[in-house]
């Protein structure tokens, strides 16, 4: 016996057969079978028959008759690289030349044998399997290769849109925040008519959803290194959610099943593209227009130790064949123009990285299950609960503003100056001037991404010149999107604010940094690596929740 042949025992072989003869089909397949291979197969004569078997089958060798009346080999070969399926492709034929032969293998045939002449057909086969495999693997690095640079690519792209939308967005809802104060205030209420209160309203609206959106695009634009943090999977979901509305939103009705979990130790952008990938895949399952016959649900629970997040959907299912290969590379039920059957694959790999596991199910009506399992990690050990201020006394104080954009400053200068005195510059040179002239200011607020001179280089001024103002300034990001500008805020105990904020945080940042306790708050914030401002937002969340996407 074979001493490969235990390996090959319970294996099963699919091969497509380009024979017009049944006969000769069998013979071969009963080649196979002695060697110990289970054998599921298909006979095809004509192109057509080929072309519809490779759509619909998981062929891993096409086995081809020379002599076909209807077809050629030539044309076979032709129809696989049209394609493009890397299969090893085998000739066999009763009686040809050495010439013929060597001009096959030239046209892209693996291996030529005569059908009286089997013995080296199962070798063969095994050889260009193992050699199919690595070509695989290689295609599949390489392709990987080239999506995490799109990624890259893209994600800076996303982080300088965030960046470009919130600069502005930060001085256009401060100000409709401050029209709304005035507006409805005892005295100005009378005499403001009802509908201008509801513009604003419903302008403020507005632009929260931009500033959602905004967010969802930094969330997916920070990189990192993968490390683990402690991770919201629930903030994690919605910003998938926010990016995949639109594929969702004409297609089915979104559910959401989110039970309290705690936080997990993972990476959110590497999660995040995990959802955002299950979503958009769900979505592309149902067809357009028939929303009200359709359902996406989205399911998070707590599992013993695990957090299971289940995406649910009504569309067409997966065939059970593809089902079992499914996280492999290559493996889609897309058309070749639409996917390349890497992104699951990529899932999985990201999954197992956090020690999780992934899986897909048939739904017993209709649809598929995708679930995503991560384990609980002792997370809450690496934060430090912030401390919330229940009264800080305001002191008037001297505030120092830095922003390239004149209107954000307008806007900070008017929320500010009823408590302090505010003096504004538009640059970080202008400002290393005017304190150089006179240094009597409590507190600086500084844009970190500004033209010329950023607010990092500006620290690192101050650290050398100013030393006790550089610990008591707030900085003010419309999107740190620059690696270094990441490491920097992480490496930092000052406080960060998002752009847009609300006026209520700016106001109390404030009081937080002059307050006699501020460097004791302050230094908790060091373990904020992946999202630096996490740690204000717990302890000022913004005052009014968002809305959801679908």
């Amino acid at each position: 016996m074979n001493m490969e042949e235990p390996a090959r025992a319970g294996t099963t072989l699919h091969v497509l057969l380009v024979d017009d003869s049944q006969d000769d089909a069998e013979v071969v397949i009963d080649e196979l079978r002695v060697a110990g291979y289970e054998v599921e197969y298909a006979r095809v004569e004509t192109e057509h028959e080929m072309r519809e078997a490779l759509a619909h089958g998981p062929w891993q060798v096409v086995l081809c008759d020379f002599a076909l009346p209807q077809f050629t080999t030539l044309g076979a070969l032709q129809v696989l690289r049209e394609l493009h399926r890397d299969l090893p492709f085998i000739v066999i034929s009763g009686a040809v030349g050495e010439e013929t032969a060597i001009a096959l293998m030239k046209a892209g045939a693996h291996d030529f044998m005569l059908k009286h002449h089997l013995a080296r057909l199962v070798p063969a086969i095994e050889r260009e399997l193992r050699e199919a495999d690595v070509r695989a693997e290689s295609a599949a690095l390489r392709e990987q290769l080239l999506l995490s640079d799109r990624l890259v690519q893209l994600g800076t792209l996303a982080a300088g849109v965030a960046h470009e939308i919130n600069n502005p967005l930060a001085y256009v809802m401060g100000n409709i925040e401050y029209s709304l104060r005035e507006l409805c205030s005892p005295i100005s209420a009378r005499h403001v008519p009802k509908t201008v209160i509801e513009a604003l309203t419903t302008a403020l609206e507005g632009a929260q959803r931009i500033r959602a959106t905004a967010e969802d695009l930094r969330i997916f634009s920070r990189t990192g290194d993968g490390r683990p943090h402690p991770v919201d999977l629930k903030r994690v979901l919605e910003s998938a959610i926010g990016m995949a509305g639109t594929q969702i939103r004409y297609r089915a009705r979104l559910v959401r099943d989110f039970e309290e979990v705690p936080p997990i130790a993972a990476n959110e952008n590497r999660l995040g593209q995990v959802f955002l990938n299950l979503l958009i895949n769900a979505a592309q399952a149902i067809p357009e227009g028939h929303t009200a016959e359709h359902e996406i649900r989205v399911a998070m629970r707590r599992i013993n130790g695990h957090v299971q997040v289940e995406i649910s959907d009504t569309g067409s299912g997966i065939p059970a064949e593809v089902r079992k290969r499914l996280f492999q590379p290559f493996v889609t039920t897309k058309p070749k123009e639409e996917g390349t059957g890497l992104g699951l694959s990529i899932c999985r790999r990201i999954v197992l990285e956090y020690h999780g596991e992934i899986s897909a199910r048939e739904n017993a009506d209709r649809g598929t299950t995708f679930s995503v399992c991560l384990p609980v990690e002792s997370v809450q050990a690496q934060q430090t609960a912030p401390v919330r201020p229940s009264h800080i006394a305001p002191r008037r104080a001297r505030l120092l503003v830095i922003d390239d954009e004149p209107e954000l400053m307008d806007m900070i200068q008017r929320e500010l100056c009823a408590e302090h005195e505010v003096v504004c510059v538009t640059s970080s040179l202008a400002g290393l001037s005017l304190l150089d002239r006179d240094a009597r200011f409590d507190i600086v607020l500084c844009d970190l991404m500004m033209p010329g001179m950023n607010g990092m280089q500006l620290y690192a001024e101050l650290e050398h010149s100013h030393p006790a103002l550089a610990k008591r300034i707030i900085f003010m990001t419309g999107g740190a999107f620059t690696p270094a500008a990441r490491q920097f805020l992480a490496s930092i105990p000052n406080l960060n604010l998002s752009k847009p904020f609300e006026p209520d945080a700016l106001t109390k940042a404030v009081r937080l940094t002059l307050s006699p306790t501020a460097p004791a708050l302050q230094r908790p914030l060091e373990s904020r690596t992946a999202n630096p401002d996490r740690a204000f937002r717990a302890a000022f969340p913004p005052a009014r929740p968002r809305k959801a996407s679908t």
